[in-house]
This record gives C-alpha cells, structure tokens and sequence, in this order.
C-alpha cells in the first residue's frame, strides 16, 4: 500500500488521517487553506465558537468550487463547439473535393 498516515490541525483540533502518499502535499494545502479561512473570518465575525468559523469556509470553499466548475464547463462548451466547427469545415473541404 502506498499510504501514510498523517496529523494535521483544523481550528485548533488534532486529526490523525491516512491518506495516499501522493496526496499529502495537496492534504495539507487544504489544511492550511482551511484555518487561514477559519482566522481571517475570526478577525472579521463575532462567533460564538469555531463550529460558526467552519460553516463559514466551507460554505466559502464550496462555492468557490462550484463557480470554477461552472467557468469549466461553461469554457469548455466553448471550446467544444469551437472544435465541431472545424470539423464541420474540415469535412465540407474534404466532401467538396
């Protein structure tokens, strides 16, 4: 197996997980991401504990993700229908030969 475990802090809370070791870096990007969420909305918000601090940044990470997903495919319907346009082109050259 090409696993490790390893320990990392969200909100000042220990978690021990085993992930693929290819992943950590990206595990621990997250991570980092997370808590620097979690203390920019502490100095912005009054909370009442951290539970309020991460809702916040997963409702800000969630709709982040779903807004690139959404310029994804929006860009790659753009792209696609670029490409069948060429085809289309590329046919009618060859068809009229």
């Amino acid at each position: 197996m090409n696993e490790i475990t390893i320990n990392v802090s969200i909100a000042d809370r220990p978690y021990k997980i085993t992930i693929k070791r290819d992943d950590e870096e990206l595990i621990r990007l997250a991570v980092k991401d997370i808590n620097d969420k979690i203390k920019s909305f502490s100095q912005q918000y009054a909370f009442k504990d951290n539970q309020d601090l991460l809702a916040m940044a997963v409702l800000q990470i969630s709709t982040d993700l779903f807004t690139q997903n959404r310029q994804i495919e929006t860009e790659t319907k753009v792209i696609t229908d670029k490409i069948t346009g060429i085809s289309e082109k590329i046919e009618s050259f060859y068809l009229q030969q």
